[in-house]
């Protein structure tokens, strides 16, 4: 481990701290006007007005990986995931999530 690393995990630890301290003395980093962020949840990085004109620079910027896209979107309403290094695991109609879809 270089000096530069261990430079940066200090900080690192020492923003972890200073965080914790601030929480329990009543503190928050957080501005006031996000309510805990709950009523941003959801929200997009663009508006959805801008939608079609995205989807229409991807495609035409980048064809193979907007297919490729399309696939692995249809094989997961399919219930197949690739997952752990084990391509199209079925997980079957019903998703049961705590099944364990190689083993079984």
């Amino acid at each position: 481990m270089g000096w530069d690393e261990i430079r940066v995990r200090t900080l690192q630890a020492l923003a972890k701290r200073c965080d914790f301290t601030l929480y329990r003395m009543g503190i928050s980093g957080v501005n006031g006007n996000h309510r805990d962020g709950l009523e941003y949840r959801g929200r997009f990085f663009f508006q959805k007005e801008e939608l079609r004109e995205i989807l229409a620079s991807l495609w035409k910027l980048f064809p193979e990986t907007a297919e490729q896209i399309v696939e692995r979107a249809e094989q997961i309403c399919r219930h197949r995931f690739d997952l752990l290094g084990y391509p199209g695991v079925n997980y079957g109609p019903e998703i049961d999530w705590h099944l364990d879809g190689v083993n079984n």
